[in-house]
């Protein structure tokens, strides 16, 4: 009886700990800034109307080098004591009329933490100074932002462990891009932070 009455004390003491969130391995994940969201879940097949994949490779660590043209650095910094865990590049089209076509070039990274993620995230904030950043509706600025070049339209979010890039291409206006960047950026948002 003793023994029982110990046990249930000891389990009642344990979930109240869990439950307010304490940090003791024994109770699972609960610091904020880590998901179990997997990067698989964040691949985009269909889910967005009108835009069919092109293509799409899978990179870890330093094997992003072979998808970045350049400045691989920025993501990775030296990549020997890199965050990054995994990612992918991915590569979507979606007719427009007869004649245009719209291109996403987008790059999506695990970091490990949130931390990580803010700081690649900060560091793309500071690497596009030369361009006028604004909000990427509906987030802000510090959470999800674009660069309008003309035609074209970067979009750089960061939720979570998750750093995202993407690059719109092959429009008449950059006004038409921005919407496309909104849905895009609201998927992502949709299934990391539920």
């Amino acid at each position: 009886m003793k023994r029982r009455l110990l046990k249930g004390l000891f389990l009642a003491l344990f979930g109240t700990t869990c439950f307010l969130g304490l940090n003791f391995s024994l109770c699972g994940p609960t610091s904020p800034g880590t998901t179990s969201v997997p990067l698989s879940s964040l691949i985009i097949t269909n889910q967005i109307a009108g835009w069919v994949s092109d293509s799409m490779d899978n990179f870890v660590d330093t094997s992003i080098y072979n998808y970045v043209d350049g400045g691989s650095s920025t993501y990775c910094g030296t990549c020997l004591n890199s965050t990054l865990k995994e990612g992918f590049q991915r590569f979507m089209f979606k007719a427009m009329s007869a004649t245009d076509t719209g291109r996403v070039k987008m790059l999506v990274i695990e970091y490990g933490t949130a931390a990580n993620s803010q700081t690649i995230f900060a560091g793309k904030v500071q690497g596009s100074s030369w361009e006028p950043e604004s909000a990427l509706a509906p987030y802000l600025i510090s959470d999800a932002f674009y660069t309008n070049n003309g035609s074209s339209i970067y979009a750089y979010g960061h939720f979570s462990n998750f750093y995202i890039e993407m690059q719109f291409t092959k429009y008449t206006s950059s006004g038409l891009a921005l919407p496309d960047a909104s849905a895009f950026m609201n998927y992502f948002h949709s299934i990391i932070v539920q």
